[in-house]
C-alpha cells in the first residue's frame, strides 16, 4: 500500500515551516484465509482504520529526521 501524507518534518527551517509530501509504503502481513473463503469484509483488516492510524504517525508531530516517527 502506498499512501501520502502532508507533514512539517525536516532539519531546514524550510521544511519546517512550508512542510512537504511523505510517501509512505506499508506491507501488512495477516492471516486473509478466511476473508478469502468467506468473502466477509468483517473477517480482514480495516483498511480505512491503518490508514488513519498511519496518517496520525505521520502527522500529529515534527521531527527534524523521520526515523523518530517510525520507533513506535
Amino acid at each position: 500500500m502506498e499512501w501520502h501524507f502532508f507533514a512539517k518534518h525536516g532539519v531546514f527551517l524550510e521544511e519546517q515551516t512550508l512542510g512537504q509530501r511523505f510517501e509512505i509504503d506499508a506491507e501488512l502481513l495477516f492471516e486473509m484465509l478466511d476473508a478469502g473463503k468467506t468473502d466477509d469484509p468483517l473477517k480482514t483488516i480495516d483498511y480505512a482504520e491503518v490508514y488513519r492510524c498511519i496518517e496520525g504517525i505521520v502527522t500529529k508531530n515534527a521531527y527534524k529526521l523521520i526515523e523518530p516517527e517510525f520507533r513506535k
